[in-house]
């Protein structure tokens, strides 16, 4: 489980571990990515904080607009298709739930890993994998 803001998303797998080596493997190709292309650390850090801002926003949003509709599943009943189903809901279609995952613990490793968030009950990761 990741989180940003208190915010949690949970990774529909049973390889946890594996999956956590892949996010921080991916944070240091998007890091060296964007250097290569031109982006200072100060840019880096600010575009990955403003993705994961937005995608944190829709979530809540979501949430409440579920809520007040009377529709709001809590997370802990959620199927895994039906939780994908939701994710995609939420960033309006402009990704898949699979994405929007992979999307999020990728920009968590990489705020983690640049130091803008601290691993702690708020941000993060909810296991003892991170390095």
């Amino acid at each position: 489980m990741a989180f940003y803001k208190g915010t949690p998303i949970q990774a529909p797998i049973t390889r946890h571990d594996e999956f956590m080596d892949t996010c921080i493997k991916g944070a240091n190709t998007v890091i060296i990515g964007m250097l290569r292309e031109g982006y200072t650390l100060d840019d880096v850090k600010e575009s990955v904080k403003e993705q994961l801002d937005v995608m944190e926003e829709g979530l809540c949003v979501a949430q409440k607009k579920l809520k007040d509709e009377g529709k709001f599943i809590p997370y802990e009943k959620m199927t895994s298709k039906k939780y994908r189903a939701y994710l995609a809901e939420v960033c309006f279609h402009t990704m898949t739930g699979d994405q929007f995952i992979s999307k999020w613990f990728l920009n968590i490793a990489t705020l983690l890993k640049l130091k803008v968030i601290e691993n702690d009950d708020k941000n993060g990761w909810l296991t003892s994998t991170y390095r």
